[in-house]
């Protein structure tokens, strides 16, 4: 990895105002910037031993973006029901920015946008695990927040009826990309909660983990490299999961562009983000990316001791 190159693309991006892309002028593309420069805060912690970044700027880009409730609102979906969904996935990522970046978390009224009977909590929702368990760890991330434990408590307990033998959660066995992005989330809600995730859960998660193994794109990679890392934290098959990381780095760097950045698929920088278009098709860093490959080599830095000096930053 040419990592003087990596912290270099960072700072330019920061230069320019975190453009998903180092791309000069790409034809009819979204801003977005609500989103790219929430990412960008997870960098900012990641690199934090290897560059400076402009805490004060990255906070007030993020809260120009405020609603009178206290969530954010950038990128508007095709009705309304989608516009909501885009507000609850970015604010969640921009309160993590913030909290990466050591700032507090603004008040906050998410009450209307979590009406009851739970959208992600109907049968239908859990035939996509990955879906349902996102959103799941966005709600448990805001109740959390704002002190509602017992709300946390009912949809845990609602939640078991969607837990296999196996220990994964779905309603309708997915495919296995589906299924093992949709364990990580839930992975994460339980995190975001700060509920301990049962041991009980973690040999079958990795039976079916090592059977599928499949290493690829932005998203798999960290969403392996999670699962990996917590499974290691019950001592179950470390040797083996340090072997699969190992794998997981060296996709990861085949990632990495010239311009020093990492794409998100191997030859070509994210293109889409919320259906709208970031950037042209090209091989170069995103933001994106480069933001979930370095979130996962923080991790596997952790386990393998690779001397990269990252520190880790919350999900």
């Amino acid at each position: 990895m040419n990592f003087a190159s990596l912290v270099d693309w960072i700072k330019k991006i920061e230069e320019l105002g975190y453009p998903w892309t180092l791309q000069k002028n790409p034809k009819g593309v979204s801003r977005c910037l609500l989103s790219s420069s929430s990412l960008f805060c997870k960098l900012a912690k990641i690199y934090s031993n290897h560059f400076t970044a402009d805490k004060e700027r990255l906070r007030d880009t993020i809260l120009s973006f405020s609603r009178e409730d206290g969530m954010l609102e950038d990128i508007p979906g095709d009705n309304k029901a989608i516009t909501q969904l885009n507000i609850v996935s970015e604010t969640r990522q921009s309160f993590s920015g913030l909290i990466n970046l050591g700032f507090e978390v603004p008040k906050f009224d998410c009450s209307s946008f979590f009406k009851e009977p739970l959208y992600f909590m109907k049968d239908s929702e859990w035939r996509n695990p990955w879906g349902a368990g996102a959103h799941l760890s966005h709600y448990l991330f805001f109740m959390t927040r704002s002190g509602q434990s017992d709300k946390v408590d009912e949809v845990l307990k609602n939640l078991e009826r969607f837990e296999q033998p196996e220990g994964w959660y779905y309603k309708t066995c997915p495919d296995p990309h589906t299924l093992v992005n949709g364990v990580m989330k839930v992975m994460t809600a339980f995190d975001a909660a700060n509920v301990p995730i049962s041991k009980k859960n973690i040999k079958g998660i990795l039976e079916f983990v090592f059977s599928y193994t499949n290493v690829h794109g932005g998203c798999g990679i960290y969403d392996l490299v999670y699962i990996l890392d917590r499974c290691i934290d019950f001592g179950v098959r470390v040797n083996e999961c340090e072997d699969l990381l190992h794998l997981c780095y060296k996709e990861i760097l085949s990632h990495q562009q010239a311009d020093g950045g990492f794409s998100f698929s191997r030859n070509c920088c994210q293109t889409l983000y919320y259906l709208k278009k970031i950037s042209d098709p090209y091989p170069c860093g995103d933001i994106h990316g480069t933001t979930l490959f370095s979130m996962a080599l923080v991790r596997i830095d952790n386990r393998l001791k690779l001397g990269l000096n990252l520190c880790p930053a919350v999900t």
